[in-house]
Protein backbone atom coordinates (compact mmCIF):
# COMPACT_ATOMS: atom_id res chain seq x y z
CA UNK A 1 0.00 0.00 0.00
CA UNK A 2 1.57 3.37 -0.98
CA UNK A 3 2.23 5.86 1.78
CA UNK A 4 2.88 9.57 1.72
CA UNK A 5 5.58 10.81 4.05
CA UNK A 6 5.99 14.42 5.18
CA UNK A 7 9.27 16.23 5.58
CA UNK A 8 9.35 19.65 7.19
CA UNK A 9 11.66 22.64 7.22
CA UNK A 10 11.51 25.76 9.38
CA UNK A 11 12.45 29.27 8.24
CA UNK A 12 12.80 32.67 10.00
CA UNK A 13 12.85 33.54 13.73
CA UNK A 14 10.47 36.14 15.25
CA UNK A 15 7.38 33.98 14.65
CA UNK A 16 7.88 30.26 15.03
CA UNK A 17 6.12 27.68 12.89
CA UNK A 18 6.44 24.03 13.83
CA UNK A 19 5.30 20.60 12.61
CA UNK A 20 5.81 17.08 14.01
CA UNK A 21 8.59 15.22 12.18
CA UNK A 22 6.68 11.92 11.85
CA UNK A 23 3.87 12.90 9.46
CA UNK A 24 2.60 9.92 7.46
CA UNK A 25 -0.63 8.84 5.75
CA UNK A 26 -1.89 5.80 3.85
CA UNK A 27 -3.65 6.35 0.51
CA UNK A 28 -7.41 6.49 1.12
CA UNK A 29 -7.06 7.58 4.75
CA UNK A 30 -7.12 11.08 6.27
CA UNK A 31 -3.95 13.04 6.98
CA UNK A 32 -3.43 16.13 9.09
CA UNK A 33 -0.75 18.60 7.98
CA UNK A 34 0.15 20.29 11.22
CA UNK A 35 1.23 23.91 11.31
CA UNK A 36 1.56 25.53 14.73
CA UNK A 37 2.36 29.21 15.09
CA UNK A 38 3.49 30.76 18.34
CA UNK A 39 4.21 34.23 19.63
CA UNK A 40 6.72 34.78 22.40
CA UNK A 41 4.95 37.71 24.10
CA UNK A 42 1.29 36.90 24.71
CA UNK A 43 0.46 40.34 26.10
CA UNK A 44 1.18 41.97 22.71
CA UNK A 45 -1.85 42.02 20.41
CA UNK A 46 -1.32 41.03 16.80
CA UNK A 47 -3.23 40.40 13.59
CA UNK A 48 -2.46 36.96 12.15
CA UNK A 49 -3.21 35.54 8.69
CA UNK A 50 -2.35 32.14 7.25
CA UNK A 51 -2.14 30.88 3.67
CA UNK A 52 -1.69 27.21 2.72
CA UNK A 53 -1.43 27.85 -1.03
CA UNK A 54 -2.85 24.76 -2.75
CA UNK A 55 -5.42 24.01 -0.02
CA UNK A 56 -7.91 26.31 1.69
CA UNK A 57 -7.50 26.83 5.43
CA UNK A 58 -10.95 27.32 6.97
CA UNK A 59 -9.32 28.39 10.18
CA UNK A 60 -10.25 28.53 13.79
CA UNK A 61 -10.31 31.32 16.31
CA UNK A 62 -7.10 29.89 17.77
CA UNK A 63 -4.49 31.37 15.44
CA UNK A 64 -1.79 29.12 16.86
CA UNK A 65 -3.32 25.88 15.53
CA UNK A 66 -3.14 26.40 11.75
CA UNK A 67 -3.34 22.77 10.62
CA UNK A 68 -5.28 21.44 7.64
CA UNK A 69 -6.65 17.96 6.94
CA UNK A 70 -6.76 15.95 3.74
CA UNK A 71 -9.77 13.66 4.21
CA UNK A 72 -9.00 11.04 1.53
CA UNK A 73 -5.29 10.99 0.64
CA UNK A 74 -4.58 10.15 -3.02
CA UNK A 75 -1.41 9.98 -5.07
CA UNK A 76 -2.35 13.44 -6.43
CA UNK A 77 -1.74 14.84 -2.93
CA UNK A 78 2.00 14.25 -3.37
CA UNK A 79 3.82 17.58 -3.60
CA UNK A 80 4.81 20.65 -1.68
CA UNK A 81 2.56 22.32 0.90
CA UNK A 82 3.52 25.65 2.36
CA UNK A 83 2.05 27.09 5.55
CA UNK A 84 2.70 30.86 5.41
CA UNK A 85 2.01 32.83 8.58
CA UNK A 86 1.81 36.63 8.45
CA UNK A 87 1.70 38.47 11.77
CA UNK A 88 1.35 42.24 12.31
CA UNK A 89 2.25 43.20 15.88
CA UNK A 90 0.60 46.21 17.51
CA UNK A 91 2.89 48.14 19.84
CA UNK A 92 2.14 51.73 20.93
CA UNK A 93 4.78 53.33 18.71
CA UNK A 94 5.77 50.57 16.27
CA UNK A 95 3.93 47.90 14.22
CA UNK A 96 6.40 45.37 12.83
CA UNK A 97 5.25 42.70 10.35
CA UNK A 98 6.67 39.19 10.34
CA UNK A 99 6.11 36.51 7.72
CA UNK A 100 7.22 32.94 8.30
CA UNK A 101 6.65 29.83 6.27
CA UNK A 102 6.81 26.08 6.74
CA UNK A 103 7.32 23.81 3.74
CA UNK A 104 6.00 20.24 3.86
CA UNK A 105 7.07 17.97 1.00
CA UNK A 106 4.85 14.91 0.64
CA UNK A 107 6.63 12.08 -1.13
CA UNK A 108 5.27 8.68 -2.15
CA UNK A 109 6.82 5.71 -0.36
CA UNK A 110 5.90 2.18 -1.50
CA UNK A 111 5.22 -0.37 1.23
CA UNK A 112 5.01 -4.03 0.27
CA UNK A 113 2.95 -6.59 2.16
CA UNK A 114 4.59 -9.96 2.75
CA UNK A 115 2.47 -12.80 1.38
CA UNK A 116 2.55 -16.03 3.37
CA UNK A 117 2.76 -19.47 1.72
CA UNK A 118 -0.91 -20.18 2.50
CA UNK A 119 -1.94 -16.91 0.77
CA UNK A 120 0.14 -17.86 -2.30
CA UNK A 121 -1.50 -21.31 -2.48
CA UNK A 122 -4.98 -19.80 -2.11
CA UNK A 123 -4.23 -17.35 -4.96
CA UNK A 124 -2.88 -20.16 -7.18
CA UNK A 125 -6.01 -22.31 -6.71
CA UNK A 126 -8.33 -19.36 -7.35
CA UNK A 127 -7.27 -19.15 -11.03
Amino acid sequence: MPKLRGISMQVSRPVCVDVPSETEAVVGNPMKLTCISCMKREEVSAETRVDWGRLVWNGSKDLQELSISILNVTMNDTGTYKCVVFRQFEFDCYSPSVTNSLVINLVMVYCYRKISKSDEQAQDTAY
